[in-house]
């Protein structure tokens, strides 16, 4: 279950959050912009409705904070006030707020929006975790990758040093990428790695995914690209 925190003054207010997500979010509540940070330190927290008017300070200080928190800044805010100037919605906005709805609100439509940005939110996480090639999926959270072929998905089994190559190359997809670029992304330290290491490496790789529709090509004097696979990709044997 999801952990919305909601950082408003009013216990009315809060009630009516906490009985709107009753069964679809645990919601902890915080009463001044102190009470906030301390839930923010304490858990893990999905989404934010924010009030703007609090007893020790106001919203727009809380979002400055969370924009400089490498940890809290991708945390989706979405804005609840009763101050209804347009100046305060375009800061608010500016700010990086995911909406921004007026008091007195209705809840049904509260839920809508929280529950569409969250969705939002989960299919931007999702981008970030895979990539996406054809019919080649590479899961860079559990370290698998998967290709659909013949209607049927198959897993491919690589080893950890394959992996890293492979989701580099993936990465930067149409670009070439030197040898000495790939030592540095898979080894990470200043090891001495031969050109034929690299070479073998890649060529075993070309081979497992050889029912996929892209490849590694090798590139004379220059290294290797990920690329869809064509009638001329150069291969190594």
């Amino acid at each position: 279950m999801i952990k919305l925190l909601c950082v408003e003054d009013s216990k009315e207010v809060q009630l009516i959050i906490k009985r709107t997500f009753l069964s679809t979010a645990q919601v902890l509540t915080a009463t001044t912009l102190l009470e906030a940070y301390k839930e923010l330190k304490q858990n893990i927290i999905d989404f934010i409705i924010l009030d703007l008017s609090l007893p020790d300070g106001d919203g727009f200080e809380f979002l400055t904070r969370l924009n400089e928190n490498e940890h809290f800044a991708k945390i989706p805010v979405i804005i609840l006030t009763s101050k209804t100037q347009i100046q305060n919605k375009v800061l608010a906005f500016h700010m990086g707020a995911e909406d921004y709805i007026p008091k007195p609100f209705d809840p049904v439509e509260l839920k809508i929006r929280v529950e569409a940005r969250l969705k939002r939110h989960q299919q931007v996480k999702e981008g970030e975790t895979l990539t996406q090639a054809g019919n080649l999926t590479i899961n860079h959270l559990e370290q698998k990758v998967f290709t659909f072929f013949d209607n049927q998905t198959e897993i491919i089994e690589l080893t950890s040093m394959e992996f890293k190559i492979l989701s580099f190359l993936a990465k930067y997809k149409d670009q070439v990428m030197s040898r000495e670029q790939i030592i540095n992304a898979a080894w990470k330290q200043n090891f001495s790695i031969s050109d034929r290491t690299i070479d073998s490496h890649i060529s075993r790789i070309r081979k497992k995914i050889s029912r996929s529709d892209h490849t590694i090509i090798a590139i004379h004097n220059a290294g290797y690209k990920f690329s869809l696979q064509t009638m001329n990709s150069v291969k190594i044997a």
